[in-house]
């Protein structure tokens, strides 16, 4: 584990402009790929197969927009559906996936979980985020660590939602091994762990009007009753279509969880039909095949191979600890996964307010900060991400996305002030690497617009 940065006191040494977070080798534009694997080969109806597989629907992603249980929990984004964005305060807390998850911290959340939040007077989310005259009262840059953790740790949970991509950090034992965590400013008190980590397609927030194709979510819980503190990256497509090597890293991890339940609703068809059950074996370039009885499969059940983390799993199992490779730590992922990496946070400064959860039931805990620069990703990446979230069905061949035409946003939601939303500037606060250097704490004129072009009125810098 890594301590929290301090900053250096004062010195009178000339001062440079800030920086925000060091710069990266750029990353690598998309080669071509085959098309992503999608579920359209495997449901065509919300009902499990009898028969063979039979081709999907024409459109390009799933159509799921019938509800199994009208009076539970489903809830979807047509606007004109009984079960859209306006009818959303009708639906059963209890029954939501959003419960089901922050229940866990019920005894640190004020408001009442047991309660529909979507058409009350408490701030909702998303919202148009722009200067709207608030002011910052932090004072230094969010400090995140690592934690000790690799993407593909079997600790690390990945869960394909309903309507987003959701990474689930392990919680804390003891004192080691640390989940990632930061030290947010205002009030906070000290580094706080990350719980979770969503991406969603497209993004729901906007800046001054903007609209962003996705939305990167780092979610930490206050052990105090101060709610949750979310550090948001709206996503961008890279001008060159460079993909995030980063960002890439989880996508393939969701992939190998698309794939796997892909393969257990085969599976299951397969057994009905008196089938051997596919299985994977590893081929050539990586890529496995799965065979069953006859060995004559068609291109679409072929997946990539998903051996090794089965075999990891296992041992893990075994062991009954946490066991990886780093010798300078025993409990630590060797070389780690970092959710803050500067691919993915881009900027030290951001937009915050007060708000709530985007989807049902719109519970207000959260403690925006949108970051002011968006991560880059390519057309291939977002592809990927939309298949993932669209198109994924669960190991009974039901859909299991409640999108609307390939949209899961929330509609912009009323700020209830008018200076509900402040902006965090280098006029605020300079970087940790800027104070231990030179005793700079807030920037000049001349290093404001260094940092923030164009007064700040921009979304973002190219």
């Amino acid at each position: 584990p890594t301590a929290s940065p301090v900053s250096d006191p004062p010195t009178k040494v000339p001062s440079a402009s800030p920086v925000s977070h060091p710069p990266t080798a750029s990353p690598v534009s998309d080669p071509p790929t085959a098309a992503p694997v999608t579920s359209e080969s495997i449901v065509s109806t919300r009902t499990s197969p009898t028969s063979s597989p039979t081709k999907g629907p024409t459109s390009e992603f799933i159509d799921n927009s019938e509800s199994n249980d009208p009076k539970g929990g489903y809830f979807n984004y047509d606007i004109n559906s009984d079960f859209g964005p306006r009818k959303w305060h009708k639906v059963k807390p209890q029954k939501t996936e959003e419960y089901n998850y922050w229940k866990e911290f019920k005894d640190v959340i004020k408001e009442d979980l047991d309660k529909n939040y979507c058409d009350s007077s408490a701030q909702q989310s998303p919202i148009n985020v722009f200067d709207a005259g608030g002011t910052c009262l932090e004072y230094h840059q969010i400090r995140d660590r690592p934690g000790d953790f690799l993407e593909d740790d079997t600790e690390v949970e990945k869960v394909i939602g309903q309507n987003k991509l959701r990474v689930i950090w392990p919680r804390r034992l003891g004192d080691e091994p640390d989940p990632p965590g930061a030290d947010i400013p205002k009030g906070w008190g000290h580094i706080i762990d990350a719980i979770n980590t969503d991406i969603v397609i497209p993004a729901e927030h906007t800046i001054n009007g903007r609209q962003f194709v996705g939305e990167y979510r780092i979610f930490h819980m206050h052990d105090g009753g101060k709610g949750a503190a979310v550090i948001t990256s709206l996503m961008e497509i890279h001008p060159l279509n460079r993909r995030n090597s980063h960002l890439q890293k989880l996508i393939n991890e969701f992939q190998l969880k698309f794939e796997e339940d892909m393969l257990k609703c085969q599976n299951k068809g397969r057994r009905k039909r008196g089938l051997r059950a596919l299985v994977s074996s590893k081929g050539q370039n990586g890529v496995s095949s799965l065979r069953g009885k006859d060995n004559r499969l068609s291109s679409k059940e072929k997946f990539p191979s998903y051996r090794r983390r089965r075999a990891q799993h296992e041992r893990d199992l075994e062991r009954k600890t946490f066991l990886h490779d780093d010798p300078s730590d025993p409990y630590t992922s060797y070389g780690r996964y970092d959710p803050y990496d500067p691919e993915l946070i881009t900027s030290l400064w951001f937009y915050g307010y007060e708000g709530s959860l985007t989807e049902p039931p719109c519970t207000p805990f959260l403690s925006w900060r949108i970051m002011d620069k968006p991560m880059y990703v390519s057309t291939g990446q977002l592809k990927q991400m939309k298949n993932l979230i669209f198109n994924h069905v669960d190991e009974n061949c039901q859909p299991t996305s409640n999108h609307y035409k390939g949209n899961t946003a929330r509609p912009i939601q009323k700020q209830k002030q008018e200076n509900e939303v402040y902006r965090c500037t280098c006029k605020d606060f300079t970087s940790d690497k800027m104070r231990a250097q030179s005793g700079v704490y807030q920037c000049s004129n001349d290093q404001y617009k260094l940092q923030h072009p164009e007064g700040g009125s921009t979304a973002f810098v190219p």
